[in-house]
């Protein structure tokens, strides 16, 4: 039984690639990632271009696939649709730079959507759940890591390493997932199985999100060989108890043991916590009143009346100026 280690670094600018090493080297990716293995970074693509605390740096994406290529058979950067076929996996790579960090480190970007899929069935929490996953990531990937961002969200509470393999679910119509939304993440890393988790904290996201919010300049980054551990001290580091984030505290119980919890390794400091808080306004109640009631969501997504909702929807999101359903 792996014991996890969590690692915290400052980011300045002419040392990432030095200290991101070093992260790594703490926690003996060496171990993790071999020379015959299919390696897949998964970021936070959140939006159709970068956006400071909501989408995964270019410069941290680009330094990482630097380092980690020459360790492995193939290196691959992937993400799914926009949620609501708001845009396309290519055009978030585009406005990230991507296709000219894929051709210089000699890495392949991946549309999850437009591969294979297949409908797993588990049990989660003492109940059965049928989730839509990629055979891509099931049969072509020796190693995922998981490379988040660390904000607030409006459904979840915060956003951190196991939210982040939500955006592998290839279906861009994942809100009809909502209703089963904790009990979704927790089922989904247990497929998926991240191995290294990367919190980008360049900047942090606070008061709303996943989009919509107050970039936090941090210029820290966590690094660990335990995706349920690390999203426990990035908690701690926003202020939040990680028991009040109904899928960390569910993941708690399903994918880390109590050896693992009681001997966590910590490198490094935050120096106290920062106070994040989630602050819902009108629009975000409605969203997630429409998600998280079956009923509700399959009328909005999955029905004859779904345009006509949308664009009430769509007419709205135009007032507000936010197009925030899109991003769910």
């Amino acid at each position: 039984m792996k014991i996890p280690i969590i690692a915290i670094y400052d980011i300045k600018k002419d040392n990432l690639k030095n200290i991101l090493l070093k992260g790594l080297k703490e926690i003996q990716y060496e171990k993790i990632i071999r020379s015959t293995d299919r390696v897949l970074i998964k970021p936070n693509l959140t939006w159709p271009h970068y956006k400071k605390g909501v989408t995964t740096s270019p410069r941290l994406l680009d330094i990482l696939t630097q380092v980690l290529r020459p360790k492995c058979l193939k290196l691959f950067i992937g993400e799914s649709d926009g949620a609501n076929h708001s845009w396309t996996a290519e055009e978030a790579f585009q406005g990230h730079n991507l296709y000219e960090i894929a051709e210089k480190n000699n890495i392949e970007l991946v549309n999850l959507t437009s591969r294979q899929t297949t409908v797993k069935s588990l049990n989660i929490n003492n109940e059965s759940i049928k989730i839509e996953i990629s055979e891509f990531l099931l049969n072509e990937v020796d190693v995922l890591i998981t490379v988040p961002v660390l904000k607030i969200h409006a459904s979840t509470k915060v956003s951190l390493g196991l939210k982040n393999q939500w955006g592998c679910i290839p279906n861009p119509m994942r809100l009809l997932y909502h209703p089963i939304l904790h009990e979704g993440i927790v089922a989904i890393n247990k497929i998926y199985k991240p191995k290294i988790s990367i919190i980008d904290a360049t900047y942090g996201l606070n008061h709303s999100g996943p989009v919509y919010g107050t970039p936090v300049k941090l210029n820290k980054f966590l690094i660990s060989n335990n995706v349920v551990a690390l999203d426990i001290i990035a908690c701690s580091f926003m202020g939040i108890p990680f028991d009040q984030v109904s899928h960390i505290s569910l993941a708690t119980k399903e994918l880390l043991t109590t050896e693992q919890y009681k001997n966590l390794k910590i490198i490094g400091d935050f120096n106290g916590s920062l106070n994040f808080e989630l602050n819902k306004n009108l629009m975000d109640r409605i969203s997630n009143f429409i998600m998280f009631h079956k009923h509700i969501n399959d009328l909005f997504y999955n029905s004859k009346f779904s345009g006509f909702l949308q664009i009430f929807s769509d007419f709205y999101k135009v007032l507000t100026r936010k197009e925030r359903l899109s991003a769910y």
